[in-house]
């Protein structure tokens, strides 16, 4: 299901771009969610009176049609007795973006150069000027 695209947004507020990760991601917890339920021999009934769902919208979650909450997550993990984790395996691991991955990248690059110094003088002499740097303007 997609957003409609002239949907409402409150004044001074921008228009948030979809992810075009929620699907897939969406996809594979609806997935994650009826394998879980089928390896514990559960029919779908079985599983939405343990959590109060309807079986409607239990099958609406398990085909991926519709987008599972926080707190429905938390409680069909608990019903099925599960890390909410385990609706997350073996999906790729988040990748940090703008600054953090420039800051990841600078960090790396710092390394790899500090690895390059052989003269173990100069490298306790530059731990020790980060450290200060470190402690910011007013450190003693």
């Amino acid at each position: 299901m997609s957003r409609s695209s002239n949907a409402r947004v409150a004044p001074g507020r921008k228009r948030r771009e979809p992810d075009p990760h929620s699907d897939t991601v969406r996809e594979h917890v609806a997935r994650c969610l009826r394998s879980l339920r089928e390896k514990r021999g559960w029919a779908a009934a079985e599983l939405a009176a343990k959590t109060g769902l309807s079986p409607a919208v239990l099958h609406s979650y398990e085909s991926g049609l519709r987008p599972i909450g926080a707190g429905t997550l938390y409680e069909l993990a608990a019903a099925l007795e599960t890390p909410i984790a385990d609706f997350f395996d073996g999906l790729p691991p988040t990748a940090p973006s703008g600054e953090a991955k420039e800051l990841l990248d600078s960090g790396e690059d710092l390394v790899e150069l500090l690895l390059r110094i052989k003269d173990p003088v100069l490298l306790l002499r530059l731990s020790a000027f980060v450290r200060h740097l470190a402690r910011g303007p007013n450190a003693r």
